[in-house]
């Protein structure tokens, strides 16, 4: 006959070992959903529901500070804040991504996105109305080198922010006239009536948008 406890310590063996592949399939399954936040976030960013969004990314956990998928994360988290008008949340997400580039190695592709990104909050979270000429600039160039009409579409946007409160009223009608033949997200298209209300003759042309 069988030894009992031989079975059972075979037994337990195998329930032991089923029970920690359980857990790293989960674990997988936890982490590729994570993985899949910043995406979603993005996702419900431009629909503009951005405190949706927000409450998707304080799922957001990895276990190193480094994790490059930090940025993902953080980038939409910074836009979403600035979007509903948090200023502490979005100060502090821009403080993480300073601290996310400070241990990412000199001259790696991490660093580097981390650059652009930089130059590009540098100016699009500023206040509109103290935009400069080389703000003026920078928007126009990202205008020029967009790489999908959604990043076309924001640029666009930014560049008729500026001539708005800033230049050539004739300029906005014509990039208004051209977004219409864009397919726009909703926050887009949010953005671009809030420009074309600004133009009615009802409407103060010099009070400032919040875009």
């Amino acid at each position: 006959m069988q030894d009992k406890r031989q079975t059972w310590g075979v037994w337990t063996d195998t329930s032991e070992r089923s029970a920690a592949a359980a857990e790293d399939l989960a674990a997988a399954a936890t982490e590729q959903y994570i993985l899949r936040i910043p995406e979603q976030a993005r996702g419900l960013y431009y629909q503009g529901e951005s405190m949706r969004a927000l409450q998707l990314l304080s799922q957001v956990r990895f276990k190193s500070p480094k994790n490059p998928y930090w940025l993902a994360a953080l980038s939409i988290e910074t836009m979403c804040r600035h979007d509903v008008g948090d200023s502490a949340g979005e100060s502090l997400a821009l403080s993480r991504l300073d601290e996310l580039g400070r241990k990412a190695s000199a001259g790696s592709p991490l660093a580097k996105e981390l650059d652009k990104l930089r130059a590009r909050y540098q100016v699009i979270l500023k206040d509109p109305a103290a935009w400069t000429l080389q703000d003026a600039a920078f928007i126009r160039d990202g205008v020029d080198r967009a790489q999908s009409p959604l990043e076309y579409a924001s640029w666009l946007l930014d560049e008729c922010t500026w001539e708005q409160l800033h230049g050539d009223r004739a300029r906005v009608l014509q990039i208004i006239a051209s977004l219409d033949e864009l397919k726009l997200t909703p926050l887009h298209k949010r953005r671009r009536d809030a420009l074309a209300a600004a133009l009615r003759p009802e409407t103060n042309t010099e009070q400032q948008i919040d875009l």
